[in-house]
């Protein structure tokens, strides 16, 4: 919890890269730390990675499947990486997962993802 809390507060000054250092050092001592993946995840999008960005999210979908909020965040990083097919399906993945409010936007986002208005 001590390198999370540190990289935390790292990431929120800017100094990404030793925030990196902080929750990967979280991760190796807590392979299952949900939220220093999606921490990491964040750091590194902000970095511009977003391959290890999709790691860290695909990582935090296999221990928390029902958390539909990472899968909307997954999807748009496959988007912006034309990762169209991916993406639809991580959406599909959050609309399944979604509270009734949530499910007509996430909706209208597949169709415009699919090419539908």
């Amino acid at each position: 919890m001590a390198f999370y809390s540190r990289g935390a507060c790292l990431g929120n000054q800017g100094d990404l890269d030793a925030a990196i250092r902080d929750f990967t050092r979280a991760i190796e001592l807590d392979p299952n730390y949900v939220q220093a993946y999606r921490s990491r995840s964040m750091a590194l999008e902000a970095k511009g990675s977003l391959d290890g960005a999709i790691v860290d999210l695909q990582r935090v979908v296999e221990l928390s499947p029902r958390d539909w909020q990472v899968w909307v965040g997954l999807s748009k990083m496959l988007g912006t990486q034309g990762r169209r097919r991916e993406a639809v399906t991580a959406l599909r993945k959050a609309l399944a997962a979604a509270p009734a409010a949530a499910k007509p936007k996430l909706a209208e986002m597949i169709r415009q993802l699919q090419g539908e208005r």
